[in-house]
């Protein structure tokens, strides 16, 4: 048996050359499609905006605090009452960080939170 090696660099093979085909057409293979992103949406208690999660705030389950959230939110006893009852039938209440000054967050390497003395409001 006669065996014969090429070598990778042998120049003395014969190389068939065949057209090749060139189409003006956009590429499909090569575009990149967005990643898809399931971003929850919550709608706030206080202005009934529906925002991204990542953009809200729960509303404190505190009762003292809630009490000063709800008076900083609602400016008459009307409105009070019924955002407390209606707080009290939801299982995670939330409002937008709308309703917080830019200080009322704190900044660092873990993310943003909200200060615990923080007072939400609702400008008309």
């Amino acid at each position: 048996m006669n065996h014969t090696m090429v070598s990778p660099l042998d120049t003395t093979s014969e190389i068939k050359e065949e057209p090749i085909e060139i189409k003006d057409e956009p590429i499909d293979d090569l575009k990149q499609e967005e990643p898809t992103v399931n971003v929850r949406r919550r709608i706030c208690v206080v202005c009934e905006q529906k925002q991204n999660e990542r953009d809200m705030c729960q509303f404190t389950k505190h009762p003292k605090k809630r009490i000063t959230w709800v008076n900083g939110v609602r400016s008459t006893p009307d409105g009070r009452i019924s955002l407390l009852a209606h707080l009290s039938v939801m299982k995670s209440p939330y409002l937008c960080a709308n309703h917080f000054a830019p200080s009322d967050f704190t900044h660092n390497a873990k993310g943003t939170g909200l200060k615990s003395d923080s007072v939400p409001f609702f400008e008309v």
